[in-house]
């Protein structure tokens, strides 16, 4: 089940967050290629529910992963 999170995790951050960066890296460089002085404005709203469901899943994977180390260690006590 962690590595399905793990995943999805990963296709969360391939999908939403790489390419919006890379866009937003791509205005920032052709505006500041212009020596006008423009910049380009970042709003956080855009990226707020993409990076809130990437850090929800590595914390569920956190948590299956220490529960998976903590039941393993309580097949050993039992």
């Amino acid at each position: 089940m962690a590595r399905r999170v793990a995943a999805i995790r990963w296709l969360l951050m391939v999908l939403a967050v790489v390419p919006y960066g890379l866009r937003v890296l791509g205005s920032n460089w052709a505006l500041g290629g212009l020596d006008a002085g423009l910049s380009t404005s970042t709003r956080v709203g855009d990226m707020f529910i993409p990076l809130f469901g990437f850090y929800l899943c590595l914390a569920f994977e956190l948590v299956l992963r220490r529960g998976a180390e903590l039941q393993g260690e309580l097949d050993e006590v039992i």
